[in-house]
């Protein structure tokens, strides 16, 4: 681990005038999500201390006063005095010399703060190594979280578990019209209040457990990333990561408790990995933790780690020097998982809206192969899709619908002895699996594609089939609901 943590007393230092003269610079030097994405594309894959040595060398050929910036801030080089004021000013190298984020060793310069574009802003936060009990910036997660949080003109928002800020300065960017973040460590509330100075933007931040501290308020959107990494018995709890034993009691919790403080018509976005194991399906695990929470809710469940891939890559965050420490946390995290049974995990994306008044709460579980294709248009197809599924007959059968642009239907046909064919839906954008039709299934399709309204649907289908429209209307009901769920179908 590295050394003691930065006291955030010294962050007081800084004038507003100073962090806007800051910011202004960071956006000149275009030190941004595009040029930190261009050093994430080396060797990615790859454990950050095996990496780094490449990035560092890029960073030091680019040379520009981004590549400056990134070195110092995002990847833990070294720079001097006179290349990090080709990229601030004297007066900002100075600041932030007196204020301790900068430590002089000889000639060259150290951070010891991580600062990270982030959706238009700039998160600092600890390195995730830092000793004692670190908050988190943006990472990976964070990104595709963001990617998936559609904030809307005039949505009040809640982050729980806000850490350094990042979703919930995020959310004030795009223009919710109030922000609040809440984490339980008094720290991520000291770094997120730092960085809404820093990017000039207004939010409250308050220490809590999850929806604690604003019990008696409401939100039209509440989004959360909480920790799930698992705990072994023998690992020192880390709050921004470990969950629990088994990683998502802290996820399941929230699920429970966040219902409660949503505005009518409030949404909800929580990513988070849990455990696969025995005789706990992960969909009904998390249907039971929605249960009774008057949702609108799908969970879109993607492939995760293996338990492996698990104890390596977060023993290994905690543990960059991959020395002893590391090797103990590995063995005592496997063996944790071996006890439990868990041979590897799933990615889970939640994201729910309060049903309004006489719609039915439903939960749908969606298995993919790929979560990090669900943006907030696709999530907000799916949800306006499934409210429409749980519509009355009557109502679903004057409704406007077509065909997904995405999908395509395609005929297998079987070679040699076996002889058939089979159809299959295949979605382009990979956000859906592929699933196979019968052929009643594919009359089904092929009359959606013919008429716009649903009612012309049954009319079209029962023409094909050769009956009345009433001897078919409860299939093609059933068929059209599960294709809106599905994202086959789609409302409009």
């Amino acid at each position: 681990m590295t050394g003691a943590p930065l006291d955030l007393e010294a962050l007081e230092h800084f004038d507003d005038a100073t962090l806007a003269e800051l910011r202004e610079r960071l956006a000149t030097c275009e030190f941004d999500a595009s040029f930190v994405g261009r050093a994430e594309a080396i060797a990615p894959g790859q454990l950050d201390q095996v990496r780094l040595p490449a990035v560092r060398s890029w960073l030091r050929r680019e040379g520009s006063p981004a590549a400056v910036l990134a070195r110092l801030f995002a990847y833990r080089d070294r720079v001097s005095f006179e290349e990090l004021t080709s990229a601030v000013p004297v007066r900002i190298a100075d600041a932030l010399l007196a204020a301790g984020v900068l430590v002089a060793s000889g000639p060259d310069l150290s951070s010891r703060l991580r600062l990270m574009p982030f959706e238009g802003t700039w998160v600092a936060s600890d390195e995730m190594d830092a000793a004692g009990d670190p908050v988190m910036g943006p990472g990976a997660t964070t990104q595709q979280l963001a990617r998936t949080m559609a904030v809307r003109p005039g949505d009040v928002v809640l982050d729980v578990g806000c850490g350094a800020g990042s979703l919930a300065l995020a959310a004030a960017a795009r223009g919710a019209v109030d922000v609040v973040g809440v984490d339980l460590m008094d720290r991520a509330v000291a770094w997120s209040r730092f960085n809404a100075r820093l990017n000039g933007l207004h939010a409250t931040f308050l220490a809590g457990d999850l929806v604690t501290p604003v019990a008696d308020r409401r939100f039209d959107l509440v989004v959360s990333q909480p920790p799930y990494v698992i705990r072994a018995d023998a690992t020192e709890t880390t709050t921004y990561l470990h969950g629990g034993r088994r990683g998502d009691e802290i996820a399941l919790r929230l699920l429970r408790e966040a219902p409660r403080v949503l505005a009518p018509g409030g949404r909800l976005l929580v990513l988070f990995d849990s455990p696969v194991i025995p005789g706990r399906p992960v969909e009904q695990v998390v249907r039971v933790a929605l249960d009774g929470s008057g949702l609108q809710a799908f969970a879109v469940i993607a492939p995760g780690h293996s338990a492996d891939v698990q104890a390596i890559a977060y023993s290994s965050v905690r543990n960059p020097a991959l020395d002893a420490g590391y090797e103990a946390s590995v063995l005592a995290t496997l063996e944790h998982l071996h006890t439990l049974g868990i041979e590897r995990s799933v990615h889970v994306l939640v994201f729910a809206r309060r049903a309004s008044e006489g719609e039915t709460p439903l939960a749908v579980v969606l298995e993919t192969d790929r979560a990090t294709r669900w943006d907030a248009r696709a999530v907000d197809g799916l949800q306006r899709g499934a409210a429409l599924a749980a519509s009355s007959d009557e109502a679903l059968l004057s409704c406007a619908i077509t065909v997904s642009p995405h999908a395509w239907l395609v005929q297998e046909q079987a070679l040699g002895p076996r002889r058939g064919h089979r159809l299959r839906v295949r979605f382009e954008d990979d956000r859906t699996p592929d699933f196979e039709l019968s052929d009643g299934a594919a009359v089904l399709v092929e009359a959606a594609m013919q008429a716009r309204v649903v009612r012309d649907v049954v009319k079209h289908y029962a023409r094909a089939a050769r009956a009345k429209p009433a001897a078919v209307q409860v299939r093609v009901l059933e068929f059209v609901r599960g294709a809106l769920v599905s994202g086959l179908l789609i409302a409009g």
